[in-house]
């Protein structure tokens, strides 16, 4: 038991030391138990904490081997003060939300979802054609539909442009212009077959009700609709 409460002790002692050539002369904590075992629990925590995030300090600044060789190093834009996405998204939503459909919420929470797990949550000047037809490519082998592809589009184009003239940023739309096929995987609606029709009013005219009566009208318009196709 004392040899396990020293070794901890021993390194927190370290680590505290390590962390007062950062912060100040001296660093005084407790765990606010009486418990051995809560005591323990908690000297672990704290050592764990201190010893990852004085790790973090010694390397933050230490050059990575090979850094002009990663792609994320080469890639990442420079911060040039343009919000990234979800923050675009956000402030799209705080400015227009009010007065809205719950729909107008999910659709941009979507359209943020979507694009940020394609393409990442860039700043909007990191944003490249390529993206744009990443995330469509990546849309229609999902299986969406070509109507739901230009939907959610449409309203990645809303936020990234308010955004744009909200913040002042003159950014050309990655996302304009580019072709979507609507019609993928959209299948077209046949309208009821006339005997159908005939059959639901007779059967509408034999309960007489007003209900069935506005169905019948409704049958009506079907009716005239499936000879103006035909």
């Amino acid at each position: 038991m004392n040899s396990w409460w020293g070794h901890r002790l021993s390194r927190l002692h370290t680590v505290i030391t390590a962390l007062c050539q950062v912060f100040v002369a001296r660093v005084v904590t407790t765990v606010a138990t009486q418990s051995a075992a809560a005591a323990r629990q908690s000297v672990t925590a704290i050592t764990a904490q201190l010893e990852g995030y004085w790790q973090h300090l010694r390397l933050r600044d230490a050059p990575v081997p090979g850094a002009h060789l990663l792609r994320a190093a080469c890639d990442e834009p420079a911060d040039d003060g343009a919000p990234r996405f979800s923050e675009a998204t956000y402030l799209y939503l705080r400015l227009k939300v009010q007065g809205k459909a719950e729909t107008f919420l999910r659709a941009a929470t979507r359209a943020c979802r979507y694009l940020t797990e394609v393409a990442g949550d860039k700043p909007l000047s990191g944003y490249v054609r390529a993206d744009a037809t990443k995330l469509r490519d990546t849309l229609v082998e999902s299986g969406l539909a070509g109507s739901s592809v230009t939907r959610l589009f449409t309203n990645v184009k809303s936020i990234f442009n308010f955004a744009c003239m909200e913040t002042g940023l003159e950014l050309k739309d990655p996302f304009a212009g580019l072709y979507l096929d609507r019609a993928q995987g959209v299948s077209a609606r046949k309208p009821i077959p006339a005997p159908v029709i005939k059959r639901v009013q007779a059967e509408c005219v034999r309960s007489d009700d007003p209900l069935r009566w506005a169905a019948t009208r409704i049958c009506d318009s079907a009716s005239s609709e499936y000879a103006f196709s035909s």
